[in-house]
């Protein structure tokens, strides 16, 4: 499985992976005087042009176990001659300018980059946490596929949209994306009792932590996948072919379907206050759980996301979030039987 970015899909000549080479820092990419400290740098080497530098520092990185992407080579030249020789200074990209440090005049910064600018400086912006509106995304993207044309090649959407046009054979798309909420019907059997709260031993985990930071730097945050892409072209040209079936979480943040949150905020209004009154009682000494339930007045719903995958989606991203399925396991499966009629009834029948 691979998920790859939309803007990669469009690079020349089609190959996806970037081409990286030493790209020059502007002298106001520094701030201030801010400078490196020489006694940090990977390597060390003089009596370079600023060619055989670039060269000497491109070996050094592909020799490294893994490419070194932000690196910087630091080209202090001897004199003012830019065809002179000078030193050369390979930092890694972890290695920070300081102000403890002063810049040298007439010094050259580089930094080891995607030479590919137009997707180097998007993959930037959103490393940099920018919101980057999804209209200017889609139209860089058509105009990259513009050019990719012109040497003969063509992306999935094109050619898919292009043949649906052409062809009198029914087509329909099945999609892995979000479940729309507008497809889904809130059902509840007249009479049901309300969801309970959750069981004691759930109320007794501490609280989930932070969601880990540690691809902070990464752009790889969904938003130019090319799937989102592709998702978005055919809902826009064939509408009514397309068929989402990713069950892991249902809508998305953007859904603005009026008739499930109508019906999600009448079932959290049914008999609310007597549920909460009753689970006030029970406790005399709330957990920081309850008493967060009781304080918002929420009364638990079914969860979607509990009944369809969510185990896989909490192993595979979601390591912060703490959960027990104990509860569900004993009180509300049972056993495999019915677990298994449960999945036949889904696929095979109709679940009420």
């Amino acid at each position: 499985e691979s998920h790859e970015d939309a803007i990669d899909l469009t690079r020349k000549r089609g190959i996806v992976e970037p081409r990286n080479g030493w790209v020059e820092l502007p002298a106001q990419s520094l701030e201030s005087d801010a400078g490196y400290d020489l006694t940090k740098a990977l390597k060390r080497k003089s009596g370079l042009t600023l060619l055989l530098a670039k060269t000497w520092a491109k070996r050094i990185l592909e020799c490294r176990d893994e490419e070194d992407v932000g690196a910087k080579l630091l080209f202090h030249l001897e004199n003012e001659d830019v065809k002179a020789r000078g030193t050369a200074y390979l930092f890694s990209s972890e290695t920070k300018c300081s102000s403890d440090h002063c810049r040298r005049p007439g010094s050259l910064l580089y930094e080891w980059e995607d030479l590919d600018e137009q997707a180097r400086e998007y993959k930037k912006r959103r490393q940099a946490k920018e919101e980057v509106p999804q209209e200017e995304g889609d139209a860089l993207i058509a105009e990259r596929k513009k050019a990719r044309r012109g040497e003969g090649l063509e992306l999935f959407d094109d050619w898919l949209i292009r043949q649906a046009s052409l062809s009198e054979t029914r087509v329909e798309v099945i999609i892995e994306a979000h479940v729309p909420a507008s497809e889904v019907e809130l059902h509840k059997v007249p009479g049901t009792a309300p969801a309970p709260c959750a069981h004691e031993c759930l109320n007794q985990i501490e609280l989930d932590s932070d969601a880990g930071d540690d691809d902070g730097d990464s752009p790889d945050d969904g938003a130019g996948y090319f799937i989102d892409y592709l998702h978005r072209r055919l809902s826009q040209h064939m509408p009514n072919s397309v068929h989402c079936v990713d069950s892991r979480e249902l809508g998305n943040a953007k859904d603005r379907s009026p008739s499930i949150r109508q019906a999600v905020h009448s079932e959290q209004g049914q008999n609310n206050s007597e549920h909460v009154e009753q689970k006030r009682c029970e406790s005399k000494h709330p957990t920081q759980i309850e008493t967060s339930c009781i304080e918002s007045s929420c009364q638990p719903l079914p969860s979607w996301e509990s009944f369809f995958s969510a185990s896989s989606e909490l192993l595979y991203y979601s390591p912060n979030i703490k959960a027990d399925y104990s509860p569900f396991l004993s009180k509300c499966v049972g056993s495999f039987d019915t677990l298994q009629s449960f999945f036949e009834a889904l696929y095979f029948k109709t679940v009420p």
